[in-house]
């Protein structure tokens, strides 16, 4: 007689959900299935027109397939019916992940559009290590090896990037054609994108730093802070990239006049933009202003641009994939540590056989989520994005007994990262507390984005606090 345990039938609830599963890949067809396995494609995106636009890792946005309205409606519809929701005119935009994979997506149908549109923000298929970022010349053998060494010595890791940070009163585009101040955008916030979709604002953030008045030849001037990842055309080549204000003062003349800030082309007959068509506008001076406030936010689109009020575009720029690089050094060198990881959406990978992943809602922020990983016997404790209160308890948490961590913030170099987690402290109504910090941050990590690419710029070590000022060494 067989000893093999039979198998468990189904129950009612799996096969319909799995019928559902079936319905979904059928609806969404062997070309979406097909962008959804590419490790190149990062982004899916049905226009109205049917068109089905793809977003290349590296590359840039291109139409690669079509879609007819009612198939797209199906689409949708079965998505939202497997989300526990539903989308009518009434209410008829939807958000939540892709049943299948766990990407994010986002759809709307009319009235607030003429037909049907969604976009899948896919979850990272490929994940670069550390040396991908040396062979791809992102960071240093010797930036390497001292990340590797932190991971191993189980040090606490902060992973900063610069963001675009603009003067009180500068007008932001929204979704719906209304400007808004960039002090009083707030998180949740849909801006406009150059391609005239939305980008949701996923974190806010202020500060004091070196103001500059960047003056093109037409259009109105605008103040930022030194940092501002400007959103520029290279007039040779035709390509498209983000480089910060200083780094643009550093080019040569040549390089200057090649090199123009562009806005869209707005003025069609519907109001809309028209994808990937602009005027380029010559930067004529960058004039320093000195210390002042900056009020900036991020978005969680991959291309990390959007249209402000003068219709110009600007960029900031992202962190995630060197986390998931460092994180992919803890997989290989502590396969064993239990890992904690906590964030607002799916975007960091760990390929760790004992992590498990936690995810923010409505009703439970990021605090309660450490909390409770406290409790749950971790080695190490990720944060996918520190943006509020919960920095002391994360700080805590680093201090007491679970060493080892990751976390990302926004912060335009590695020592105003430091000062950017006491802020963050001070939303916990405490004092900002820079001899925890002191302790508790062990390594800081800064890259930004130039006009070649990305670059690990520093790796500083923390060594404490005194007299005022962290004590730091550049390594």
């Amino acid at each position: 007689m067989s000893t093999d345990n039979p198998q468990k039938p189904q129950t009612q609830a799996q096969v319909y959900r799995e019928r559902q599963m079936e319905s979904l890949r059928r609806t969404l067809g062997d070309d979406i299935l097909g962008f959804l396995n590419d490790p190149a494609i990062i982004e899916i995106m049905l226009n109205q027109d049917g068109r089905i636009w793809v977003d290349v890792l590296g590359g840039d946005m291109e139409p690669r397939s079509a879609m007819d309205p009612v198939r797209a409606k199906m689409v949708i519809e079965t998505v939202a019916s497997m989300l526990d929701t539903s989308i009518t005119k009434e209410n008829p935009i939807i958000s939540g992940e892709l049943p299948l994979d766990g990407s994010r997506f986002e759809a709307q149908i009319p009235p607030i559009v003429e037909a049907p549109t969604f976009a899948i923000r896919k979850k990272a298929l490929l994940v670069f290590t550390l040396d991908d970022y040396v062979d791809k010349g992102i960071m240093t053998a010797r930036q390497r090896d001292i990340t590797i060494d932190a991971v191993k010595e189980r040090k606490n890791i902060l992973v900063s990037g610069g963001t675009g940070c603009f003067e009180k009163g500068h007008p932001i585009l929204m979704l719906d054609g209304s400007t808004k101040a960039a002090e009083d955008v707030m998180v949740g916030d849909k801006v406009m994108g150059p391609d005239g979709k939305e980008r949701v604002v996923k974190d806010v953030h202020s500060g004091i730093d070196h103001m500059v008045e960047v003056v093109p030849m037409r259009g109105a001037s605008f103040i930022v802070n030194q940092g501002h990842s400007l959103a520029v055309i290279n007039m040779e080549t035709g390509e498209r990239y983000r480089i910060t204000v200083m780094e643009w003062t550093r080019l040569s003349d040549r390089e200057k006049k090649n090199t123009v800030l562009y806005s869209v082309i707005h003025a069609l007959p519907n109001g809309d933009f028209m994808e990937h068509h602009y005027y380029g506008e010559d930067i004529r001076v960058v004039r320093s202003i000195g210390p002042g406030a900056y009020y900036g936010f991020e978005v969680d689109h991959p291309d990390h641009l959007f249209v402000d009020g003068n219709f110009m575009v600007q960029g900031n720029s992202g962190k995630t994939t060197l986390a998931n690089a460092i994180l992919h050094g803890i997989s290989e060198k502590t396969p064993d540590h239990r890992i904690m990881i906590i964030q607002d959406t799916l975007e960091l990978q760990c390929a760790a056989p004992n992590a498990v992943f936690f995810r923010t809602s409505d009703e439970i922020d990021m605090t309660r989520l450490l909390k409770s990983t406290m409790r749950m016997r971790p080695d190490r404790i990720i944060v996918g994005e520190v943006r509020g209160k919960e920095a002391l308890d994360l700080l805590k948490a680093w201090n007491t007994g679970h060493p080892g961590g990751i976390g990302t913030v926004h912060a335009n170099d590695a020592r105003a990262a430091l000062v950017r987690i006491g802020m963050l402290v001070q939303e916990a109504n405490v004092p900002p507390n820079p001899e925890l910090i002191a302790e508790a941050v062990n390594i800081v990590v800064s890259i930004k984005r130039t006009s070649t690419g990305r670059i690990v710029d520093e790796v500083l070590a923390v060594k404490g606090f005194e007299n005022g000022r962290f004590l730091t060494e550049s390594l």
